[in-house]
Parts: C-alpha cells; structure tokens; sequence
C-alpha cells in the first residue's frame, strides 16, 4: 500500500475527526497526571497535529514541543500559536530533528504507531523516543485495542458533516494484524460523486507485541490504561491500549 499518511492528514482530516476534542485531551493528562508530575517537563509530542494534546499538557504546566509531518496540521497549530512558531517542526517520527537526552517526556497519541509496514520500522519511532528522552524520562505510546476493533468493528458508516457526507468502510487484513479504512467524502448536493477518497491501513499490535517492541528498544512498561480516562486496560473490553513507559 502507498504511504497514505503523507497526503491524509490535512483539512479533511480534522473535519473527520472533529469529535476528537479538547476535553478528551485534558481528561487523559488528568488521569496521567496521578501518576507522573506534569508540570515542569519538557515534552515532545510525536505526531502532535494541530496540537490538541500539546496544549492540553501545557495547561498543565509542561513545556512542549511537537513534530508532525503534515504541514497542513502544523500551520493550523501555527495560526492559533503565532507568537510559538519554534515550538513545533515538520519531521519524520522515525528521525527526529531533535538532540539526544532533550526532553523529559514524550508522547504518541491517537494511533499515530503502526503506518510504515514493517515491525522494524516501527521500533524506529520508538527508538527514536529513547534516544530524544533524558534518563528518568517517560514515553506514553497510545494505540487501539485490537480485540476491542475485532469485537466492535462497523464495516460501514455514513456521517454528514457540514456539506459533505462522510463514508467510513473498515476492514481486518492481513489474518487480523491490521484494519484497513476506505474513506469517500461526498457533497450533500451530489451524494453519487467522491470528492476524494483514501485508505488508511495501521497494523495492530496486541498488549505483548507493544511491550517486546519498548522493552527490545530499553523501556520498562510502568502502567498501562485502557481509556483516555485512566482506566485498567482490560483486553476484551477496552477500547484503548495506553502504555506508560520509563527509560532508566
């Protein structure tokens, strides 16, 4: 499959996934919160789009930084940030433009793991945390349930959004190590002609793979939560896998 993710991440996308708001953000560094000391860290948001969750840990009393490589999603952080330009930069996760031993924390969230296709190039994102992370620091890696999407995957919806319709087909491949999304984005006036349409594909990865994968690059699994609201991960039930790591 092409590498979707360099054209998907624009305008559209924030109209798609607009229910994703501010207050989902700020519930989740609440409940981080409990159990790592926000305020004073440095932190990188890796894949930090228009900001949503930089600015929901900067409320909190961190210092933070982001890297995406949309620019579309950087200059919407931007044209509410005018004054911080410095504080975001487009890049590659899997080589971060940052020196080693820079930050005290770093986060990847909303599934932002799982697009190159191949395990190795996975761990270079993850690697690349470590190396940007000071001794002590911490790594919160965000990503879906697979058993969760296996028991509630909709093969289709349809949302209007606006003027336009938006179509969501989804599909388990690869013998259930990746779901892949058909998105069609219609005009409410002429609902029989795409305006565009795209695949996303993300690999999956189970509770195990997730800690071989961070233990393999030096981290120690600290907490796992299975919702933004800081909840026990449970396997069959919840719909997120959230990872709290720690470099020593």
């Amino acid at each position: 499959m092409s590498e979707w993710y360099k054209q998907a991440f624009d305008d559209l996308y924030l109209e798609i996934y607009s229910h994703r708001d501010e207050k989902e953000a700020e519930k989740f560094v609440s409940s981080l919160g409990r159990v790592v000391a926000i305020e004073g860290l440095v932190l990188l948001d890796v894949c930090c789009g228009d900001g949503r969750y930089l600015r929901a840990f900067e409320n909190a009393g961190a210092i933070g930084f982001g890297l995406d490589l949309s620019e579309v999603l950087l200059e919407r952080f931007k044209a509410n940030r005018a004054d911080e330009l410095y504080r975001v930069v487009r890049g590659d996760m899997r080589d971060f433009p940052f020196r080693s031993e820079s930050f005290d924390i770093c986060i990847n969230m909303f599934t932002s793991l799982g697009y190159f296709g191949t395990t190795e190039e996975e761990l270079r994102v993850i690697r690349e945390t470590w190396r940007a992370l000071r001794p002590g620091g911490f790594f919160v890696l965000d990503h879906v349930n697979p058993t969760w999407i296996e028991n509630t995957l909709e093969p289709r919806s349809l949302r209007k959004k606006g003027e336009v319709l938006v179509e969501e087909r989804r599909k388990m491949i690869d013998g259930g190590k990746a779901v892949e999304k058909t998105i069609s984005i219609r005009s409410v006036k002429a609902p029989d002609v795409p305006i565009r349409e795209y695949r996303e594909k993300v690999a999956l990865f189970r509770k195990d793979e997730l800690q071989q994968m961070l233990e393999q690059a030096g981290y120690a699994v600290v907490k796992l939560f299975g919702d933004y609201d800081g909840s026990p991960f449970q396997k069959e039930t919840s719909p997120r896998l959230i990872v709290l790591a720690r470099k020593p």
